[in-house]
């Protein structure tokens, strides 16, 4: 298999360059006479290919070997490459990846991934099992890889077996359950996925930790009490040390603590405290991560009504500005995107505009957190529209909002 997957590469390289070549030359080559024209070109480049030779290269006459390489650096050197093998590297993406990747992800071998795909639109569950579980999890496709899974799943019309089968094997744990982390739950499909399947499967305490979190965190904002017992059961509070959280599972357990203080009266009176956590814990060493530690609590203190409050603390304040400017050539996370929202919100209501940035949108693609990302660049545009788009704006973001469990912009709004 890999090597009919290699002799077809090369058979997309050999015609890629012909048509390049074709292309730099300004002539279609369909008649041997063609080629000859071409060699005495060439040869006044001081590049020496027959007539007979570039015929063979071209397809006019039979061959039944590949063209030497040394002809094949010399045709790449007249229309720019440093040889043949710089010409495959250059087009490697375009071509070799179109068909093949992830290259070598799979121990499955070449094609794995298109036939991943039509196992799972074909509900071969088996196959789906096998070839995910042939997946090697030191691959930079891990990301693509998750976001392909969590979109097969959100179409699945048989979402309940899908789920099931990705939780007997541990590269569908990883690559779905703790990857894709579907934050719109649409349907409250993957809360369903999480209690049924992962919560009972999963018993760490990092594990449970993160499901508690989710599970409560998504009930509390969209007001529903389905979770209410998991609340008063108490096994949500932590037993290990913050320090020891990665910063996903830190953000969301400082976003849960403020959310339930909120839930059960506390916040006016333990608000300094988080405050604090919030301060000591967002020193990560990549501003990414320090954005979601910061933007999680936003959303659980806006959501609350407390964020005015919290903002009048000026270390507070001055983190949120700090992690904004760094993050104002490019917005890449949903965390920069609640951050930026913030500054924009505060600056306005303060008619102090000449220090931020328009606001931008996200570069990167976030197909789990669609309906965040669609609430919050709305939100930031409805600060600064006028006339019929603002009317528009309005009557839909406040709908939009109460819908998707996002009404915690309201606050960054008002």
């Amino acid at each position: 298999m890999k090597k009919d997957a290699n002799e077809l590469a090369e058979h997309l390289y050999l015609k890629e360059l012909s048509t390049r070549f074709q292309n730099h030359l300004q002539v279609i080559v369909n008649e041997f006479n063609h080629c000859k024209i071409i060699s005495e070109t060439l040869s006044n480049h001081n590049i020496f290919i027959s007539a007979h030779t570039l015929a063979r290269f071209f397809g006019l006459m039979k061959s039944n070997h590949r063209p030497y390489t040394s002809t094949l650096n010399l045709i790449c050197e007249y229309i720019g490459y440093s040889s043949f093998a710089h010409f495959c590297k250059t087009i490697k993406e375009e071509l070799e990846d179109a068909l093949y990747m992830p290259s070598e992800a799979f121990s499955t071998g070449h094609y794995s991934l298109i036939t991943l795909e039509i196992a799972i639109a074909n509900e071969d569950w088996k196959n789906v099992q096998r070839i995910l579980n042939s997946y090697q999890l030191n691959s930079s496709f891990n990301n693509e890889l998750a976001m392909l899974l969590g979109n097969k799943v959100r179409q699945s019309n048989n979402k309940d077996i899908f789920l099931k089968k990705l939780i007997e094997i541990e590269n569908g744990r990883l690559l779905f359950y703790e990857s894709f982390v579907d934050e719109d739950d649409l349907n409250g499909y993957y809360s369903f996925a999480l209690e049924k399947y992962y919560q009972s499967e999963y018993k760490n305490t990092r594990n449970q930790l993160f499901v508690n979190s989710f599970l409560l965190s998504q009930s509390i904002y969209k007001n529903k009490n389905q979770y209410i017992s998991l609340l008063n059961s108490g096994v949500w509070k932590l037993d290990m040390p913050f320090e020891q959280l990665h910063f996903h599972e830190l953000s969301r357990y400082l976003e849960l603590l403020i959310l339930i203080d909120f839930k059960q009266n506390k916040l006016k009176k333990s608000l300094p405290a988080h405050i604090d956590r919030i301060l000591q814990h967002s020193n990560k060493v990549l501003h990414y991560e320090r954005c979601w530690v910061v933007a999680r609590s936003i959303k659980a203190l806006a959501f609350s009504g407390f964020l005015k409050t919290a903002l009048k603390d000026e270390a507070f304040r001055l983190l949120i500005e700090e992690l904004y400017r760094k993050s104002t050539n490019k917005i890449e996370s949903i965390a920069e995107l609640i951050i930026q929202l913030t500054i924009h919100s505060i600056f306005k209501k303060e008619g102090d505009l000449s220090t931020i940035f328009p606001p931008r949108r996200i570069t990167a693609l976030h197909d789990n957190e669609t309906n965040s990302r669609i609430i919050i660049e709305a939100a930031n545009a409805l600060l600064y529209s006028k006339g019929d788009i603002k009317s528009i704006l309005t009557e839909n973001v406040h709908s939009f909002a109460k819908k998707s469990g996002h009404t915690w912009v309201f606050n960054l709004l008002s």
